[in-house]
């Protein structure tokens, strides 16, 4: 009997521990807690999990089989009740009725404590469990942080340089990096693309993912808006890799005969520019990808004449705010040998005639200007001052351009020409900053001398001073003669048109000038001149663009018609009455 008893309680054990085992396994591997378990206490609550929860449900089976199951099973599962079976009852004995009723009252204890110990586990697990997933995020960042902060950056002294702007006193810490030359600097530049460097190293797997999905996304044909020029159509490509678009062109008339002929062979309806270049006349004018082998050349501003004979573009290299501009002939793509150097923040303006345009340059930089053959464009830390407006001709070099606006008194104003559509003014506009205001003064090309080689220099005279100050923006839309029409934001923030005559505005202040269009609730970001009779206007709403089209008043060009009427009248006149006195 003693050996039966200790063969189940060795049995139970067993049982017991392969049972823990078991359920501790299955609950690891269900709830991913492999990374879990690394401490003591989580070991125990796991434990915990497994003897509340598992347990419970598994005494709660054997309750149930002991009540309906075979005898000789339920004394393995329960051994308490083995002590009353292990010797044959006497016939007529209450020992089977007694067993009978310990089994069924065991079984009713088995199944409610299974249940209710298992409603408990799972209470303390839920609640355990979260701290423990608590704890293993705040590990996950402490071993980041960890990860990050074994990073050693270099150290960046404080070297403070305090400046007096107008009665504020202002700090700047770090004024000495701005010397990119000091010895200092460039050890500082080189740890700090040492660690740029290693940190990259380590995550090689995440970049090539990164790359491989940004290439994936861009890897389509872009096309830019076409523009014409003459009879030449000009637009920009991309064959979806290319690190900046190519600009490309045709002739018009050439082109429309090559469609119809490519049109009747092969019965398609593909548009024009979706075909190859290479097999409908269409030509690269210029790629900006073949400026330099590495890569680092950019096409900067850039504009076409009227006639679309020649282009004038700015390269910048290395990422450097000067530009270089060069001229190339479109139909042949002749490119001439003179190089305009030292451009910045300029733009780009042809005269009608095409034999010239304006540009705006900066004097030549000390550094460059004392013969160092190390200088390098861009890494100069002398501020750029006293920006100049000068003209141009194709076939000359920059020595000869002629100067034809600068103001000596201001040093940080910056100038800007801008050739009326008619080809008869020339706008300057004068900025000092990057707020929305500007001077604005106009010349006739007639009266600046630009075919005369011989003169250096423009009489200031002939420039006029329509605005004088820094109040408002203004930007000339179009002009009928001397009628100009600006956009302007003056008193009115989202923007709005206004005009005024040349010939009668005199002395008189914008706001008294004509009002064209009102200010409205959504902002005026752009207005364009179309067919001489529409001001297409493009307005901001909710952040989307909202096309507008004003008619420009029909009284207006019967005005200009009168007005050239009569002054042919009045010239018959004159020329009658000279004819009569002598």
């Amino acid at each position: 009997m003693n050996e039966i008893r200790l063969l189940l309680i060795l049995s139970r054990a067993a049982f017991f521990v392969c049972r823990f085992w078991f359920c501790f396994s299955l609950v690891v591997r269900l709830l991913n807690l492999r990374d879990l378990c690394v401490c003591r206490f989580e070991r125990a609550v796991c434990f915990l999990f497994v003897r509340c929860v598992f347990n419970p449900v598994l005494s709660a089976v054997r309750g149930l089989y002991f009540l309906f199951g075979p005898l000789t099973t339920s004394q393995i599962i329960n051994p308490r009740v083995s002590s009353l079976l292990c010797s044959p009852p006497a016939p007529n004995s209450g020992i089977l009725c007694c067993a009978d009723q310990m089994a069924s009252a065991s079984t009713s204890k088995l199944v409610l404590g299974g249940l209710a110990s298992l409603g408990f586990g799972w209470t303390v697990w839920k609640g355990v469990s979260r701290k423990i997933q608590r704890d293993n995020l705040k590990r996950l960042l402490t071993t980041k942080s960890a990860a990050v902060t074994k990073t050693r950056y270099p150290v960046t002294p404080k070297l403070p340089v305090v400046d007096d702007y107008h009665g504020t006193k202002v700090t700047d810490n770090y004024r000495w990096l701005e010397d990119q030359d000091s010895e200092e600097t460039k050890i500082w530049v080189t740890e700090q693309n040492r660690v740029t460097d290693a940190y990259f190293a380590q995550e090689k797997a995440l970049r090539t993912a990164i790359g491989a999905r940004l290439t994936e996304t861009f890897n389509f044909e872009r096309y830019g808006v076409p523009f014409k020029r003459g009879k030449r159509v000009f637009f920009f490509k991309n064959n979806g890799l290319q690190n900046q678009s190519v600009l490309y062109w045709y002739d018009e008339s050439k082109q429309q005969q090559t469609a119809a002929s490519a049109a009747a062979d092969t019965k398609s309806d593909d548009k024009s520019l979706e075909r190859e270049p290479t097999k409908t006349g269409v030509m690269v004018l210029l790629d900006p990808n073949s400026l330099s082998k590495d890569g680092t050349a950019a096409l900067g501003s850039y504009n076409i004449t009227d006639s679309g004979e020649y282009i004038a573009y700015g390269v910048a290299r290395s990422g450097s705010d000067w530009n270089s501009i060069s001229i190339k002939r479109v139909s042949d793509g002749f490119e001439y040998k003179e190089v305009l150097e030292w451009v910045k923040f300029s733009s780009i303006s042809w005269t009608v005639d095409d034999k010239g345009f304006f540009y705006s340059r900066y004097p030549t930089p000390k550094a460059f200007a004392s013969g160092d053959t190390n200088f390098a464009r861009g890494t100069e830390t002398d501020e750029a001052l006293f920006q100049q407006l000068y003209y141009h001709r194709i076939g000359t070099d920059q020595s000869q351009d002629k100067l034809i606006w600068e103001n000596p008194s201001e040093s940080k104003w910056m100038s800007s020409g801008s050739v009326t559509d008619d080809g008869q003014y020339l706008l300057i506009y004068i900025t000092e900053s990057c707020d929305p205001v500007n001077r604005l003064y106009y010349a006739k090309i007639s009266d600046l001398g630009l075919s005369d080689p011989k003169t250096k220099g423009i009489d200031s005279s002939k420039v006029v001073k329509l605005i004088d100050n820094f109040e408002a923006e203004y930007a000339a839309i179009a002009n009928f003669g001397t009628t100009f029409f600006f956009r302007t934001n003056l008193k009115a923030p989202k923007g709005r048109v206004i005009s005024c005559d040349l010939a009668t505005v005199g002395s008189a202040k914008p706001d008294t000038w004509a009002d064209v269009i009102p200010a409205s609730a959504d902002v005026l970001d752009s207005v364009q001149c179309v067919n001489k009779s529409f001001l297409l206007c493009s307005y901001v709403k909710h952040v989307a663009e909202v096309p507008k089209v004003r008619k420009i008043s029909p009284f207006f060009h019967r005005c200009q018609a009168l007005t050239h009427f009569l002054s042919c009248c009045v010239c018959f006149v004159c020329l009658a009455v000279h004819f009569e006195r002598s």
